[in-house]
């Protein structure tokens, strides 16, 4: 096994535990992102969302709460690097990269499954927040 694929099976192990302050963490990135969304675009955040590198998947959990439909892709499961989304493009409204595009070798592939939804549905929202790397 690679150097890579051992950090990428110790980020899944680390960030699939719950987080204790997850729920209010995660309403208020939802709020915050909500409220971009609407001044940019005229429109809230509503319908169906995927999660890409969704860690603990308290983002989605969230979105249920409020009556979104949301798909969490990550590790184990979801290699961004190099997996393919296995999701009907035409029915999601908005895609969420929350802090994780800086913590990746190579986002082209993501950046080309962004790309294809927004092409397919034509008003996809997609939401890359870039967090500080040190």
């Amino acid at each position: 096994m690679s150097k890579a694929i051992d950090l990428k099976t110790i980020y899944a192990k680390n960030t699939l535990q719950p987080n204790k302050n997850s729920d209010v963490l995660n309403k208020r990135l939802f709020d915050t992102y909500n409220k971009i969304a609407i001044k940019i675009t005229g429109s809230a955040l509503k319908g169906v969302n995927i999660d890409l590198g969704s860690g603990d998947k308290g983002f989605s959990a969230h979105c249920s709460t409020i009556g979104i439909i949301s798909y969490p892709y990550d590790l184990p499961d979801f290699d961004l690097e190099k997996d393919a989304l296995d999701h009907n493009s035409e029915s999601v409204d908005f895609i969420m990269l929350n802090a994780v595009i800086e913590h990746l070798k190579d986002p082209s592939n993501v950046l080309k499954e962004l790309k294809v939804a927004s092409i397919i549905k034509g008003e996809t929202k997609s939401i890359i927040c870039v967090g500080q790397k040190e």
